[in-house]
This record gives C-alpha cells, structure tokens and sequence, in this order.
C-alpha cells in the first residue's frame, strides 16, 4: 500500500511480494488534470504524470514540473473522509517530530486543505516527493532500526478524532463492508477453486484468532500511536538508508508489538530469510525498541494474524467493488506459506526476539 511507488524490488522479483496493479489503482488524464489544477498554478501543459507501481489501494502518480516533484495520491477507499482526516492528522504531528528519515509532507492545496474532493466524490492529497527507491535484502538492519525509531517517535502522540481505521484484533473490521459471513461465503466460492487448498488452510486460521484475538484483548499488551503498515514495501531506501517512511493511511492507536508484527510479517516464507529476519530484529535493538515478555510469547501468532488482516482486508475490497479479486486470489498461496513458516519456527522465533528485545 505505497504511497510512493518505484520499480519492482528484489522481493518482489523472487517471488515474496507481488504488487498485482489493477485497473482500481489507474485513472484518466480528465482527472489527473481535475486533481492537480487544486494544488499547482503551473500550465496543465508543463505538468507531466507517471503512474507508480507499488500502489495496490489508491491512485498514486508522480507528478512532474519544471521546477519541482510531486506524488499525488487520488483515494480509492470507498469515499472514507475521515480516514484522510485521521491520516493528514497524523502526518501533522508527524511534521513536528525529527527523524533520520523523512515522512510524506502534505502539499496544501490553492485554498489552504490538505485534500481536495474531486467530482467523483473521491478526495485527493499532494506530497512532496522524497528521493529513494525500493528496499532491498540487505537493507533489513536499517529497516529495523528506522522502524524502532517511529515507534519511539509515535508513542506519545494522541490524534484528538475519532478512530476511522480496524484494530488488528478485531479481524473482520479490516475492511469496513466485511463480515464474517460474507468472508467465508467469498472464499468459499468457485472463484477460489483453484486456490482451494491455501485458501482452506488460511479460512481455517481466520477462525482460530477470532478466539485468540478475543483472549489477547484481556492481557493489557502495551498500546500507543502505531504506523499499522510499517514494511518493505512502505518505505524508501538508498543503499542501506532509510530515506522515506510511508503511507499513514491505516495507522492506529493499537498493540505496540504489531508494529513489529507488520514488518517481520514481510520477511516470513522467504528461502533461507533467517539471518535477515535475525538482522530486522537487531537493528530494531539498536533502534532502541524493547519488547515485553508476553509481547515476545505472542509475536508469531501476532505476525499470522497480520497475514490474516490482509486476506480479510482484500476480500473486502472485492465485496465492496473496489477491486476485483486477483489482488487476493493472486496472494492466497504466499500468505498460505508465510503462515506456515511461522508454524514451523515458533520457538526460533520467539529465542531469537527475546535475545535482543526483551525489557
């Protein structure tokens, strides 16, 4: 979910991470034009747009003039306004903080907003452009370094609006139009056939943290202001720098550890990917991110119920015609073998996350 797009990663290539771009990701020059002409003063014909590659929600594209570079972002998230609220909320307090890396910065529109309603109801936001491109491997000790550092840099932070997003522990909610019913009816259906076994095995641990997540909501695990899609695939790097940070779209005030939970939830399944993971988790360490006990205990379970979040999420969004199945269906095996990975590593897990990030 990029804010920023770029060329495919190394992740991507090998397998772990496929950025299916639909036609729900693409729009026309009619309103490209519409969406620009409320932020720059610049001739429509000196203002050139490339579409990103890495957006898999919203409308994201570059956009170029003579003197400068911009991302626009046209929303696709069923018209939800105070999602753009909390989200422009966010990066506003955001802006007040120093970090080794920067966060997107909204580019105010001709009349002072932060967005912009556009004639097909949807809204529209202007960021400056930060340098980098896509993370690589070898980029995982920065990534958890840089992670630990927002978390740090979030935790006293308190967005005085209503919370628009999902909660990760309340699992259906991860799209507004899903329910529980109409989850297990979608994937139910012959659409799925020729994913039947990954999506079974998937359908069948949705089922299972719906009780677990209800047990963790009673153990009071630390919470605070949270990223909630803080990975590879929201970030920018040069080299092994983390230059950019991006896409608050869901960031919520909700568990600390799920923050962690998101990134590592990137790396699990990948081939011989233990000593990156281990270097995530240390550079995290050095970013100051500490864990506790009980945090540490239910990360791997913590991690598949991320994965969990995402089917749902997707499932959602073709329900609500936002998107058409492929972004899903294109995903079920992988998220299938990411969660059996973890199911197979619980303990490594929990060892190698305890030697460096317990309290």
């Amino acid at each position: 979910r990029r804010v920023h797009g770029g060329c495919t990663t190394h992740m991507q290539a090998a397998g772990y991470s496929i950025p299916v771009v639909t036609d729900a990701t693409s729009t026309t020059q009619e309103e490209l034009n519409e969406a620009i002409v409320l932020f720059l003063t610049e001739k429509l014909e000196d203002i050139s747009f490339q579409r990103t590659s890495g957006g898999v929600n919203n409308k994201v594209y570059y956009v170029t003039t003579p003197s400068s570079k911009y991302v626009l972002r046209i929303y696709n998230n069923g018209f939800n306004s105070a999602r753009v609220r909390y989200e422009h909320a966010v990066l506003t307090q955001l802006a007040t903080k120093h970090f080794s890396f920067s966060v997107p910065s909204l580019v105010p529109s001709l009349t002072g907003t932060t967005s912009v309603t556009l004639r097909s109801g949807s809204e529209a936001c202007l960021f400056k452009f930060i340098s980098g491109g896509p993370a690589s491997l070898s980029a995982a000790y920065a990534i958890g370094k840089a992670t630990a550092e927002l978390v740090k840099g979030m935790e006293d932070m308190k967005i005085d609006l209503p919370l628009p997003n999902p909660l990760f522990r309340n699992i259906y909610d991860a799209h507004h139009i899903t329910t529980r019913d109409s989850f297990f009816k979608l994937i139910e259906s012959s659409a799925f056939d020729h994913v039947r076994e990954s999506t079974t095995y998937l359908g069948d641990l949705v089922k299972k943290a719906e009780v677990q997540a209800v047990e963790m909501g009673t153990l009071n695990l630390p919470e605070q202001q949270i990223h909630a899609d803080c990975h590879f695939d929201n970030l920018l790097t040069e080299g092994e720098h983390v230059t950019g940070m991006l896409d608050f779209e869901f960031s919520a005030f909700d568990w600390r550890v799920m923050e962690l939970a998101v990134g590592l939830s990137k790396y699990v399944g990948m081939k011989d990917i233990e000593p990156t993971f281990e270097k995530w988790v240390l550079g995290y360490h050095d970013g100051g991110g500490r864990l506790t006990q009980q945090e540490i205990v239910l990360l791997p379970d913590l991690i598949i119920l991320r994965i969990l979040t995402n089917v749902v999420y997707f499932a959602g969004r073709a329900i609500a015609g936002e998107d058409s199945l492929e972004p899903l269906t294109g995903r079920v095996d992988i998220y299938a073998n990411r969660c059996r990975w973890i199911e197979g590593r619980r303990d490594w897990i929990v060892q190698v996350v305890s030697a460096k990030l317990l309290e």
